[in-house]
């Protein structure tokens, strides 16, 4: 009779075995796991873009592919802004503006590109009024609207103490007596300031309309301009005499005449761009003599040609 004896197995290297074989297979693909079968497709390609334009405007773009139209998606919109597509072009058509506008939203090419586009609408035709009320407004207000009728004091006052007619200490008081009242100015135009200024604070945060924002101006612009341009005028009327003895007669009532006004050529205000001076070139102007010796102001005025 033969004897078989059994062996014992030790558990421990059982299962080192055991652990080993699963990870050769999971490692091969093997231990009735599926493979794969390849790569998942990725979703699509993000590309931001910005854009910019004016209102009553449109902006082209070509994007990579042909664009599916029913993927646009606003994130922000505006019902000024709109968003239209023929194959690759995208167009935007940005409508008349009350104020600065924004828009955001995606939209997919079939290159399998999702577009971010940001677009900054710009109110063009408030420029203009912007420029004015910041003139208006500005701390140095006096010294900006009267720029010209001073620099005009300035070269009669320096001629007259060339010629001994004034001290250089008179002429010294006259400066600093005008320094002082363009840093003043009078309780109802600072007035008048401070609320466009408060206006112009709110149509740049969209808080009121260009619509706004111009009633607030021609308000304040009225008594603003009249008061600096009064002022000018007295500064021009103490300087008479010597504009006399160089042939020039201006008018008693200097603002009444030639009002302080804004002028688009040269951005900002001034008295001295009117047809019976000489000829507007549009951002300079042109000095001749007629009844009066007016092409003296072409040595005067910076915008002179």
């Amino acid at each position: 009779m033969t004897t078989t004896k059994k062996q014992n197995r030790n558990p421990a290297v059982t299962l080192s075995v055991s652990a080993l074989l699963a990870l050769s297979l999971t490692a091969c693909g093997g231990g009735g796991g599926s493979s794969s079968g390849g790569e998942q497709p990725s979703g699509p390609t993000a590309k931001p873009l910005s854009l910019s334009g004016p209102e009553s405007s449109t902006i082209t773009e070509t994007l990579d592919g042909t664009i599916n139209e029913s993927s646009l998606k606003f994130v922000i919109e505006n019902p000024a802004i709109n968003v239209s597509a023929s194959g690759s072009t995208l167009s935007i058509n940005i409508d008349e503006l009350e104020n600065d506008g924004t828009a955001r939203f995606t939209i997919d090419t079939n290159a399998n590109s999702r577009y971010t586009i940001n677009v900054q609408a710009q109110n063009t035709s408030a420029a203009t009024l912007i420029r004015q009320a910041e003139l208006l407004t500005a701390g140095n207000a006096g010294n900006t609207l009267l720029a010209d009728d001073v620099r005009l004091q300035n070269i009669l006052l320096e001629l007259e103490y060339l010629g001994n007619d004034i001290t250089e200490t008179e002429k010294s008081n006259i400066q600093n007596a005008t320094t002082t009242t363009l840093n003043t100015g009078t309780p109802a135009m600072n007035q008048e300031a401070a609320t466009l200024a408060n206006v112009l604070t709110n149509y740049k945060s969209s808080d009121v309309t260009e619509s706004d924002l111009e009633v607030a101006l021609q308000t304040a612009n009225s008594v603003i301009t009249q008061g600096w341009g009064e002022i000018g005028e007295q500064l021009l009327t103490d300087r008479q005499a010597t504009l006399s003895a160089m042939g020039i007669n201006l008018p008693a009532n200097v603002e009444g005449s030639y009002p302080l006004t804004f002028n688009a050529g040269i951005n900002r205000y001034t008295r001295w761009i009117d047809p019976e001076f000489g000829t507007d070139n549009g951002d300079t102007f042109t000095y001749v003599s007629n009844a009066n010796d007016y092409d003296f102001f072409n040595t005067v005025f910076t915008f002179a040609e």
